[in-house]
C-alpha cells in the first residue's frame, strides 16, 4: 500500500507514472496520490489528504525544499509511513534543510555511495576528485557527472573523426555495453537508459548512508 506526492508538472508526473508502472509490475496497491504546485510548499493538504488513505509508505517526487516541508509536516502531523525521495531531491540539500526532522529518511539514488570503495569506479572517482580539488567532498552530483563524463570519452574514442551526433549515437548503439570501472551502462535501440539501478540511502545522524533494505 503505497502513496504517492508529486509536484504538478511534468516532472512529477512522469515520475508518478513511473512508480504505477513499478508497482503494477510488482502488484503492489498504491492507495492515493496527492499533488502540489511547482516551486510552491503548500504540501500540507495533499499530505492529509493522503495519510487518510493510510498508506505504508510515501513517495515524495519533487524538489528539496518542498519535500522536506512534507517531512517536517509528516513529524508534526503523526504520520506513520516511512518517506522516501528519489535522486532529484538532491541528497545534501534534503538532509540540511531536514536537520533532526530527517532521521529515516529514505532517498534513492542512480549510482553508487559516492563515499563507498565497493568497485574500482569509487577509487577512480575519488582520485579525479582530489587532483580537481584537494577540498572537495565526494557526492552523488559530481559522481554522477564523474560517470557521464567517462562514458562520454568512451562513446567518442569510437564514434570516429570527426565526431557528429550521428556518429556519436552509432557507436553507443553499437557498442551497447560500456563498463566504467565496475559500473555497466548498457544501450541498444530505443534504451538510452544506460542503467536501471537504483541504491537506497537513508537520512541517519544528519548525514547520508548507504543502506541495504528499509528497515521492515
Amino acid at each position: 500500500r503505497m502513496g504517492v506526492l508529486y509536484q504538478d508538472d511534468s516532472y512529477g508526473r512522469s515520475g508518478l507514472a513511473g512508480v504505477r508502472q513499478a508497482l503494477d509490475r510488482r502488484g503492489v496497491e498504491l492507495v492515493g496520490a496527492g499533488t502540489y504546485m511547482r516551486n510552491t510548499t503548500a504540501v500540507k493538504t495533499a499530505l492529509l489528504g493522503l495519510n487518510q488513505k493510510n498508506p505504508e509508505a510515501i513517495i515524495v517526487i519533487g524538489a528539496y525544499l518542498p519535500s522536506a516541508v512534507c517531512t517536517q509536516w509528516a513529524r508534526k502531523l503523526g504520520v506513520k509511513a516511512p518517506i522516501f525521495n528519489i535522486s532529484f531531491v538532491g541528497s545534501d540539500a534534503l538532509a540540511a534543510a531536514l536537520g533532526p526532522a530527517g532521521e529515516g529518511v529514505y532517498i534513492t539514488q542512480v549510482v553508487p555511495f559516492p563515499g563507498g570503495d565497493g568497485i574500482p569506479l569509487l577509487a577512480e572517482y575519488h582520485k579525479a576528485l582530489i587532483a580537481n580539488d584537494a577540498t572537495a567532498r565526494p557526492s552523488f552530483g559530481s559522481l554522477e557527472g564523474y560517470i557521464a563524463g567517462r562514458l562520454t570519452a568512451a562513446v567518442l574514442a569510437r564514434a570516429g573523426e570527426p565526431p557528429t551526433r550521428e556518429s556519436f549515437l552509432s557507436a553507443l548503439v553499437k557498442t551497447g555495453k560500456f563498463d566504467i570501472g565496475g559500473f555497466t551502462l548498457t544501450y541498444g535501440p530505443g534504451d538510452n537508459r544506460g542503467s536501471n539501478q537504483v541504491f537506497l540511502t537513508l537520512i541517519r545522524n544528519g548525514a547520508v548512508v548507504p543502506v541495504e533494505r528499509p528497515a521492515p
